[in-house]
């Protein structure tokens, strides 16, 4: 029923490079972002993401990983490799606690 590619995602673990494509297309789609997206792009001085733009960026992230990014306020992502680094490890998350014990 989920609209994205990654429907198989429960048996393999999407790489950063796939990850970076789905962000950037959450920038542009959602977010209006014009510019070239690259990791070290930084979201707010690069990207001009405003307090609006990074929570739609958010939860449009979380929408097509199906996953809650549950950044810690005090320390949110800054840069594009930042929301990566935090979409590959909540991925990782939610695969170890998929697996069976054994």
């Amino acid at each position: 029923m989920s609209s994205n590619s990654n429907s198989d995602s429960s048996s393999k673990m999407p790489i950063p490079a796939e990850i970076l494509k789905a962000v950037a297309q959450v920038l542009r789609t959602h977010c209006n972002v014009t510019k070239d997206i690259r990791m070290d792009s930084r979201l707010a001085e690069d990207l001009g993401l405003d307090s609006v733009g990074l929570l739609t960026m958010a939860v449009e992230v979380e929408n097509y990983f199906q996953t809650v990014l549950g950044e810690e306020p005090e320390n949110p992502p800054r840069t594009v490799l930042d929301v990566v680094l935090l979409i590959q490890q909540r991925l990782a998350d939610r695969h170890d606690a998929a697996e069976p014990a054994e």
